[in-house]
């Protein structure tokens, strides 16, 4: 039996999630050097330097930036795997039906939720929060009752001191998220005057209750609430892509990879970085030869540099492949393009190989 090729069936779930498994090992999947490029290939070689100096900026920051909070893995976390995905794909209704299908009972299972939900917002950026807010709205009474929403605020509150720990603006974030609950009529106002917990707990949770209050107490509140997380509502999703699309072709006009990272870096949207993939991917089948490989010299950078991760790179393939009829009908070429992308992700060492299917094991034989 000889030894299984990569397929270029579509990068599952399955394979996503194995990607992300092994991007938080500490393995970074470098990509490695050289490389060929010819027709229909994407790919040159080049761009050490650029790559080891945007390395070494990651880790100066790494090492500067506050340490964020560590949740604790269970040997199956559902809530956080339902979590990611969402702030991956910021699809509401496809979060809905995921907690909807969660595996252990309401009564135990929303509040831990809506817990999980809060405390990974927090060591996002705007965008996610904001996310973590519509959904919650989302969820409200359709999927969670108002009862176990208000426990999930609860249970988070009276473990803000553990919280702090390693997210020292999490009273702060907590407080934002409880006002916008209110505005949003997901938290009645009187949640806000409850009294809880005893010695540091309870002055902690007693405090951003305060500073919650006094949010919705403020002159038209409401509008104000609204855009509570600054810049990374909801609203601005197409502006997201927009400005992804600009870099894109920015860059291709100037070949300017540094100023394409800092443009990336400064949407404070890491999340959306699978979003950047599949615009990438997409506006790389629309090109020709040349732009395909310019497009992958930025890729290639972006991810030795961790700025798009395995994840990011997976979930962006798994966006193109599901979306892949319609991108046939402008390039027809779309499917085999799509292949050579994941077959380059693979030699590149960007993603492992996806896992052998048993239709693949039977070629092989």
């Amino acid at each position: 039996m000889s030894a299984s090729k990569p397929s270029s069936r579509e990068y599952s779930q399955r394979d996503i999630e194995k990607d992300h498994h092994e991007s938080r090992t500490g393995s970074r999947g470098l990509a490695k050097k050289g490389g060929a490029g010819g027709k229909g290939v994407w790919g040159v070689p080049g761009v050490d330097d650029l790559v080891e100096a945007l390395d070494d900026a990651r880790l100066a920051e790494e090492e500067a930036a506050p340490v964020i909070l560590e949740l604790v893995h269970e040997a199956k976390d559902e809530y956080r795997e339902v979590v990611r995905d969402f702030f991956l794909s910021g699809d509401l209704d496809e979060a809905a039906a995921a907690v909807e299908g969660l595996s252990r009972p309401a009564a135990e299972a929303h509040p831990k939720f809506i817990r999980r939900l809060l405390t990974m917002a927090m060591e996002y950026n705007p965008y996610e929060r904001e996310l973590a807010a519509q959904l919650i709205s989302r969820l409200y009474n359709d999927v969670i009752s108002p009862g176990r929403i208000a426990e999930g605020f609860q249970c988070t509150l009276d473990m803000l001191a553990d919280i702090q720990i390693d997210v020292p603006l999490g009273g702060d974030m907590l407080a934002r998220f409880l006002a916008r609950a209110v505005a949003d009529d997901v938290l009645p106002p009187k949640f806000l005057e409850k009294k809880s917990g005893d010695g540091e707990e309870k002055d902690l949770a007693e405090k951003t209750l305060h500073v919650a209050l006094g949010m919705v107490s403020a002159p038209h509140f409401g509008p104000r609430l609204a855009h509570i997380f600054g810049p990374g509502d909801l609203t601005s999703v197409k502006r997201l892509r927009a400005e992804v699309d600009s870099i894109l072709k920015e860059y291709l006009n100037t070949g300017d990879l540094e100023e394409a990272a800092a443009c990336l870096k400064n949407l404070h949207a890491d999340s959306f970085h699978a979003r950047f993939v599949e615009s990438l991917i997409k506006l790389g089948l629309e090109k020709d030869d040349d732009a395909r490989r310019s497009l992958v010299d930025l890729l290639r950078v972006f991810a030795a540099a961790g700025v798009v991760t395995p994840d990011h790179i997976a979930t962006g393939i798994l966006f193109c492949q599901r979306s892949i009829e319609d991108l046939k009908l402008d390039v027809p070429s779309a499917e085999s393009l799509l292949a050579s992308f994941v077959t380059r992700a693979v030699a590149e060492k960007w993603i492992p190989a996806p896992e052998p299917t048993a239709a693949d094991s039977k070629k092989a034989e």
